[in-house]
């Protein structure tokens, strides 16, 4: 028989609503997390177009007098063309989402998902409105969770003024320069808009929201950095929002962090044998840990309960995050006034958890990949760590 050379007509991979409940389900998505989502994806837009940090404003909006139905919105002034929607905003799963076409470009979302899955969760509608070159595209879920352009709404004209007034957005505190360049047409927007978000009722309650999301994990550095207001009714909220600050425990040998280097190589017990796993290489060097104090103890159920945590940092961003209750700690209570992080020596560079040769980032950021013995052994020596400064702690206490 002749050799025949039979060649696929590649078509795009269909993913069933199923898969992408599963998956969704997999996020745990409260709103302060799904906050930060939109927040890493605003802040990401204006990296891509070279905006400095101190000129990246986001607004988060919440609404829930007048409607029908209570509204959150994260609006940004950088704005979406149709041709970003079809060939990032579409797309699932896409390791490159974020950095729509930049190759090196170092942002703060992953497989372009958090957002996405957000909107489609944990709302009964969402959409973004996006205005860019003049012309207005919205697209979003519907209450099917099926998602699309709105009727009519596909490369829309539409002069700025009206734009604004069309996003109701015209009377928001935005800085005069950036309402001058939209208003010019050097610059757009996006409003990211939830309609009817689960959990809420009819009502938000935006203390506590908020206080939750300034001290999330996935916001926490940014809110640092960047300039995010929130207005709700109308009415502006906070000034611009940062993260709490905490003072340390009052005695010398406690008020600075505590930084110490991970060795090159730890040795764990996985299937009742003792494994070598490397943390650092000719590529990735050490990472280190930054441990901090509190005067207050950070005990769960407090208002800052949830920053008795060690984050994970990547190359940029925070790529996990856990209690210390969830790794292991046993120095409480003594533990409760200790919280820090974990990552590269120098900021910017990689860290050996984000080699593609043995990856340990999970799609949500939330956790690192529990299976994987590089997390395994960093956890426990994080938690060797944290345990011998509680018992300093405990000691100067007696």
């Amino acid at each position: 028989m002749a050799k025949r050379i039979i060649t696929i007509d590649e078509i795009p991979n269909e993913i069933h609503d199923n898969a992408l409940d599963l998956i969704g389900n997999d996020f745990k998505f409260d709103h302060a997390k799904g906050m930060a989502e939109w927040l890493k994806n605003s802040v990401d837009a204006y990296r891509r177009n070279d905006i400095k940090q101190e000129d990246q404003h986001v607004i988060f909006r919440f609404t829930d007098q007048g409607l029908t139905h209570p509204m959150a919105e994260c609006i940004d002034f950088m704005g979406m063309t149709k041709v970003d929607i079809e060939k990032a905003l579409k797309i699932w799963f896409d390791p490159e989402a974020a950095k729509r076409g930049k190759k090196g470009l170092k942002v703060y979302g992953g497989h372009g998902n958090g957002g996405k899955f957000y909107m489609r969760q944990m709302f009964g509608e969402s959409r973004f409105i996006t205005y860019k070159n003049g012309v207005m595209n919205i697209f979003g879920f519907s209450e099917n969770k099926k998602y699309g352009f709105a009727k009519g709404f596909q490369d829309k004209k539409m002069s700025p003024k009206e734009a604004l007034e069309f996003a109701e957005i015209d009377s928001l505190p935005i800085p005069a320069d950036i309402k001058k360049k939209i208003l010019e047409g050097k610059t757009g927007f996006t409003a990211v808009q939830g309609i009817a978000p689960k959990g809420v009722g009819n009502k938000f309650k935006i203390a506590r929201d908020i206080e939750k999301f300034k001290n999330h994990p996935q916001a926490r550095r940014i809110l640092e950095r960047a300039n995010v207001s929130v207005v709700y009714n109308d009415h502006s909220l906070y000034g611009l929002l940062k993260p709490d600050e905490l003072e340390p425990l009052d005695n010398d040998n406690f008020k600075k962090p505590r930084v110490v280097y991970i060795p090159e190589k730890l040795t764990i017990l996985s299937n009742k044998e003792k494994v070598v796993v490397p943390m650092a290489n000719g590529k990735y060097p050490p990472g280190k840990l930054t441990l901090r104090t509190s005067s207050e103890a950070l005990s769960r159920g407090s208002n800052l309960g949830e920053m008795n945590r060690i984050d994970i940092l990547g190359e940029i961003g925070v790529i996990g995050s856990y209690q210390l209750s969830e790794i292991g700690v046993k120095g409480f209570p003594h533990a409760a006034f200790i919280y820090g992080e974990f990552g590269p020596a120098h900021e910017g560079e990689a860290s050996i958890l984000e080699d593609p040769e043995d990856d340990c980032v999970s799609n949500d950021r939330t956790k690192l990949v529990a299976e994987n013995d590089k997390t395994k052994a960093l956890l426990e020596w994080i938690a060797e760590e944290v345990d011998a400064l509680a018992a300093e702690i405990a000691a100067l206490e007696r």
